[in-house]
């Protein structure tokens, strides 16, 4: 109870603004969303939370999904890398489950995560292993990171144009910057047998 009590609790952006972010979707996934579960867990279940698709992480729309990942942190304490792998069937969920591989600034950490965006909010639940980076007023209220939500076939070594794309040239020129200085040494972006194992037994739409 005591430990409870000093746990952090945590803070996002407002139910208002996340449901205006939907307004930014297509129409036929705002009116899904807004009228959506408002939940952080479709099943109140926390067993391979956002690691399978039928028990994926709520979200609010494809910029839900982002600013998801954006703050997550993994064992190393670093932030992700990340592409929309695409979709995939679940027999618990009617609606399609967006799939996304990940690997940390490390390198050390290669993961797939789950997502239904067809809600109001974003979940504050968290996948195993992981924690989110403190709350900041101006930049975890934009949709910037080092990743995309559509795929990149060389994987995390092509991210640097959807970056700019999704970025513009301003402040994607500064994330690209980093985003080089990270992918530098490639040696360390291996991806190990097991992963590539669970990317290959995907079945996936794109």
């Amino acid at each position: 109870m005591f430990f409870n009590f000093l746990r952090k609790k945590f803070v996002d952006e407002s139910i208002e603004k996340q449901r205006e972010d939907l307004k930014k979707e297509d129409p036929g996934l705002y009116f899904l969303a807004i009228n959506g579960e408002d939940c952080d867990s479709l099943f109140n279940d926390r067993q391979d939370f956002g690691h399978g698709a039928d028990n994926p992480i709520p979200v609010n729309g494809v910029l839900g999904e982002i600013k998801y990942i954006n703050r997550l942190r993994c064992k190393c304490g670093v932030g992700l890398m990340y592409h929309r792998l695409g979709s995939i069937s679940s027999e618990k969920i009617k609606s399609c489950v967006d799939v996304y591989e990940t690997v940390c600034m490390e390198g050390m950490h290669w993961d797939i995560l789950y997502f239904h965006f067809y809600h109001p909010r974003r979940s504050t639940w968290l996948p195993m292993s992981y924690k989110f980076s403190d709350f900041h007023p101006i930049l975890s209220q934009q949709p910037i990171g080092y990743g995309t939500n559509r795929f990149d076939d060389h994987f995390p070594f092509g991210l640097g144009q959807y970056i700019l794309l999704h970025l513009g040239e301003g402040i994607g020129r500064i994330f690209i910057n980093r985003y080089d200085k990270v992918i530098k040494d490639r040696n360390k972006f291996v991806k190990l047998e097991n992963h590539k194992k669970k990317l290959s037994s995907l079945n996936l739409n794109r």
